[in-house]
């Protein structure tokens, strides 16, 4: 059985519109629909697409770029250091932005543990986490930081970012490929080595590239973004 609620009752009495003898002329009413945006770093082995990307397969090389995810020093921090490789120390206060390097790690007595996008994003805003960081700073110096997860927050892309890329494998597993009704997730063979902003597609040639070595030379095709980065592909546009 199907209920209809009229948008008004005017004239609608049972003496001029008798149930069994009304007829009722109706059509669907077409939804916009919305992308369902990735809110944490893109990093390790699992690959989110903001799209529903056919034609890719287990053990296929995909080329993956966007910028880096960048971290925003929350207003009120005090006494933050970004400890660099070369030994030196760099103070930060409210407002500074770094590049993530790294994946993000919790420590917990005294263990660094290390936490995949989404583990990193809940932990964000939490004044008891306490966190270590890989991160880049705008002259380029990389270093180690550690803060209270309160003090630390995502931020987005500017236009003048830099990007990088690298060539992937999707692993070569049954499962490496699933597809949801409006989206892919990509499980990879090896870890990410960059933690870009989250990408919108994958790109994939034309014919996949022979298993037993990396292609020397990657197209220029990118697969960026489910919210932050753009992308396009290989063989057709995303």
């Amino acid at each position: 059985m199907t209920r209809i609620t009229p948008d008004t009752t005017e004239n609608l009495t049972a003496s001029r519109f008798p149930l069994r003898r009304t007829l009722v002329l109706a059509q669907s009413e077409r939804l916009a629909t919305h992308a369902r945006p990735l809110r944490h770093p893109v990093q390790d082995e699992l690959l989110p697409l903001g799209v529903r990307a056919e034609g890719l397969q287990p053990g296929q090389a995909i080329a993956v770029s966007g910028t880096r995810q960048r971290i925003a020093i929350a207003a009120g921090a005090a006494s933050l250091v970004l400890a660099t490789d070369d030994g030196a120390t760099v103070p930060l206060s409210g407002g500074d932005e770094l590049f993530m390097l790294a994946a993000a790690a919790r420590l917990i007595g005294g263990n660094a543990v290390a936490l995949d996008g989404e583990a990193f994003l809940a932990q964000l805003g939490r004044a008891g986490t306490r966190l270590r960081l890989r991160l880049l700073d705008r002259d380029g110096r990389a270093g180690t930081l550690e803060a209270n997860a309160s003090e630390l927050a995502l931020a987005p892309a500017r236009k003048d970012d830099a990007r990088v890329a690298e060539i992937a494998w999707i692993a070569n597993t049954a499962t490496a490929v699933t597809h949801g009704r409006d989206d892919t997730t990509l499980t990879l063979a090896a870890p990410l080595q960059h933690v870009p902003r989250a990408p919108r597609c994958a790109s994939t040639p034309t014919s996949p590239p022979p298993r037993t070595a990396k292609p020397s030379r990657p197209s220029s095709a990118t697969a960026t973004r489910a919210a932050p980065t753009s992308a396009s592909a290989w063989r057709r546009p995303c």
